[in-house]
């Protein structure tokens, strides 16, 4: 139905020591007020509490969790986010705007709205967090 688990792929050369790009990546995590990073030799997985401080129109304040991969024989960079609690969210928001309207079909055009709306806003502003790291890299 809709996208849970979002995954972007980007074309890069990389040299052989992809340490050094991990460790650009994980800067930039860390600025941006992620919970928790956890490094392996060529993935940075990371988890995003709910309460962190990040704000609302933070750019991870979406995000449960993720990974960035670099594939240094595909020559390519892997981000994968979830947005899976955003769903959740949106879903008791929309139940609740449905009980009071009384109507189902409020219920599921809540919804749509406000899932829908939020989800798109995050597609654009990863793609192009994604875009810029990769200029960066």
């Amino acid at each position: 139905m809709f996208a849970i688990n979002i995954k972007y792929k980007r074309s890069k050369t990389f040299s052989s020591e992809t340490k050094q790009y991990l460790d650009l990546i994980e800067k930039k995590l860390i600025r941006l007020k992620v919970d928790k990073i956890d490094l392996s030799p060529s993935k940075i997985h990371f988890k995003n509490s709910f309460f962190n401080g990040q704000g609302s129109n933070h750019l991870m304040a979406t995000v449960d969790k993720g990974y960035f991969n670099i594939d240094s024989e595909l020559k390519e960079l892997q981000y994968s986010f979830s947005v899976t609690r955003m769903f959740y969210i949106t879903l008791s928001m929309s139940i609740f705007l449905g009980l009071i309207s009384q109507s189902y079909l409020a219920t599921i055009f809540f919804f749509l709205f406000l899932f829908g709306t939020i989800l798109a806003i995050t597609l654009i502003r990863h793609k192009m967090f994604l875009n810029k790291l990769i200029s960066q890299l």
